[in-house]
């Protein structure tokens, strides 16, 4: 049973009543703290503790037992506090615990070759042939519906920065093909626009063409046959994908939000203002978005340098 269904352990029940009473978080929002708390309450049954009883030091040994990088801790920390503020009051510590921010090594993008790689994958007729190789070359094969949905994804997630969760839930009635635009719900429950280009549109087109009939209205579903045939895809389900493309043609390690951090490298290097950025991106401020820019390598510094722009000769001997 998924632990979006299960019940949470009985030290952290009251929680589903909290998250009922906050509306302004967003479902993939709420469900990473149900997340989280369903793994504190099994960590407080197995150590038998109580609610109004945990403390901060014991808030840190379950961070460390976890195993958890610091934007997961630093969620849960701000999911906890205000639930224990909600529950027992703001004089409780909890209500005031704090995670420290540590800064972020630099993460993968996907840069302006690797893009280009990628688009290159999918051909017409690249799994002919019936050997295994050619087997693992449907998924980015033109001339099926399963190389059609793939490049539409890869695509669109180039194009709009679209979040794993955003991509997957985005629904046909928020598709705007003629104006190459899209509605999403955001984190915080808020909605969003994302804008594509003609290349990306058709293709759309070319997967919603041959996209299966069936009783739901995402935009991205399973095209195979049988019982699976018309399911939504899922943010693991896409992940897998990628992972899988980046395998198959040797293009090194790949996820959903690298596309994300590459859209502020590419935009910026060809020369599109922060603020302009910042709203496709539909980052809430530039400050979110600008610590992308550290990915930027250091080679972009090259048109700028002194030598190149100030024209005078280096004198040199004359040779005798």
């Amino acid at each position: 049973m998924s632990h979006l269904n299960r019940p949470l352990p009985q030290p952290i029940a009251a929680f589903d009543e909290f998250l009922a009473n906050n509306p302004d978080w967003g479902k993939s929002t709420g469900d990473l703290y149900r997340y989280t708390m369903m793994r504190l309450g099994q960590w407080m049954q197995d150590n038998n503790l109580d609610l109004e009883h945990l403390t901060i030091r014991l808030m840190n040994e379950f961070l460390h037992e976890q195993g958890w990088g610091n934007s997961l801790q630093r969620r849960t920390c701000n999911c906890l506090r205000p639930f224990m503020d909600w529950k027992f009051g703001p004089k409780h510590h909890l209500a005031n615990w704090r995670v420290k921010h540590y800064k972020s090594a630099r993460k993968r993008t996907v840069h302006e070759e690797k893009l280009t790689d990628l688009f290159s994958c999918f051909q017409p007729g690249i799994s002919k042939g019936g050997t295994k190789e050619a087997r693992r070359l449907i998924m980015c094969d033109t001339a099926k519906p399963t190389g059609l949905r793939n490049q539409a994804m890869v695509r669109l997630l180039a194009d709009t920065a679209l979040r794993s969760d955003e991509l997957v839930n985005l629904r046909l009635r928020e598709l705007d093909l003629d104006g190459r635009r899209l509605t999403t719900k955001i984190k915080g429950g808020d909605e969003g626009v994302g804008r594509f280009e003609h290349a990306t549109e058709i293709a759309l087109r070319a997967w919603l063409e041959v996209r299966p009939d069936c009783d739901n209205d995402k935009v991205f579903v399973s095209p195979g046959q049988g019982k699976g045939r018309g399911t939504p895809m899922t943010p693991s389900g896409l992940r897998a994908m990628l992972r899988k493309l980046a395998k198959v043609h040797s293009l090194g390690p790949l996820s959903p939000h690298d596309f994300r951090r590459g859209f502020v490298v590419f935009t910026m290097k060809k020369g599109a203002p922060i603020t302009v950025i910042q709203y496709a991106g539909r980052w809430e401020n530039p400050q979110m978005m600008l610590h992308y820019s550290r990915d930027m390598e250091a080679e972009s510094i090259r048109p700028y340098l002194p030598g190149n722009l100030i024209n005078v000769p280096v004198s040199i001997p004359i040779a005798a």
